[in-house]
């Protein structure tokens, strides 16, 4: 690993601290290093707890077997930042949404979410959640005019799914206020994407820096989980957001990464806003989302490995 803080101390080294963006990469640059050095760290640990067990007298590797390994997940890791360094070196300017690190906040379409990871991947792919109501009280401090741009209708792209009688997008406020409750959708990516249709208004200045704020506040307040197999996650998506990291898998298709998911419905769940229906038209009175939208021609499977 001696060789890889070389490289960081290296790379630092040879930019202008007066550059512009500076101490902004040099933070990314801290945090993905110490990112992938603790899961280059887990990776060895866990290899050395397999390998003991196959041992009779039941002894722990050491990690030094590993070593070589572990440098290797750092210097990957590393490479993954090679666009955003050339950028800054030529132009003064990182570029860190092209970078593999780069996570998208999102929400599932049912009351609550499960993950169950059969197989991790080889190096990272943790999960990455947030309190969607800590969000919206973080946005109250700082900029509340903003707040009341989310609480109004917003375009979303149905992306295909589209009801019988309905048009290819829907209404839905990221900020839904309901018989007591705040109920937040994310869903920032069906918002983006509706901006294709001609037929919608373009998005204000006031609504992209509310959208901004929205995501920026998503990954300052996060939480990130690494899963091993055997986890088991649950959310509550009306009060919460979540994404992953990119990640590497493994060669063998046994070994790659795999986890299954659950979408549930809570009957006697808190009331969701009327709006939720125009994305979820096939619903009865009474049923609640569970995930998916059920359109004609809807084929249901649930095969335990990717087909």
């Amino acid at each position: 690993m001696a060789e890889a803080r070389r490289w960081r101390e290296g790379a630092l080294e040879s930019l202008e601290r007066s550059r512009e963006d500076y101490e902004d990469y040099a933070v990314q640059v801290e945090r993905i290093f110490e990112e992938r050095i603790a899961r280059a760290r887990a990776e060895a640990d866990r290899k050395a707890r397999e390998e003991s067990k196959r041992w009779q007298d039941g002894a722990v590797r050491g990690l030094n077997d590993y070593a070589g390994e572990a440098e290797d997940a750092v210097t990957n890791a590393m490479q993954g930042m090679e666009n955003a360094l050339a950028s800054f070196v030529t132009r003064g300017k990182a570029d860190f949404k092209k970078s593999r690190h780069r996570r998208t906040i999102s929400r599932c379409e049912s009351d609550v979410v499960v993950l169950m990871c059969l197989h991790p991947a080889k190096f990272g792919g943790s999960s990455r959640f947030t309190s969607t109501v800590k969000v919206y009280n973080e946005m109250l401090k700082r900029r509340p005019e903003l707040v009341a741009e989310l609480a109004g209708p917003i375009y979303r792209d149905h992306r295909g799914e589209i009801p019988e009688g309905k048009d290819p997008w829907w209404q839905l406020p990221i900020f839904n206020f309901h018989e007591d409750y705040l109920t937040v959708s994310a869903g920032g990516s069906y918002i983006r994407s509706a901006q294709r249709f001609e037929q919608l208004p373009c998005h204000s200045e006031a609504l992209k820096e509310a959208l901004a704020l929205f995501a920026g506040l998503c990954d300052e307040l996060s939480y990130d989980m690494e899963f091993l197999q055997g986890d088991v996650q649950i959310l509550h998506n009306h009060v919460t957001a979540h994404s992953r990291t990119e990640f590497e898998d493994y060669s063998e298709p046994e070994r790659r990464r795999n986890l299954l998911r659950l979408w549930l419905g809570t009957p006697g769940g808190r009331p969701l806003p009327p709006a939720f229906r125009d994305r979820f038209a096939h619903l009865k009175d009474g049923e609640r989302p569970a995930g998916g939208v059920v359109v004609p021609g809807t084929e249901y499977r649930a095969p335990l490995y990717p087909e």
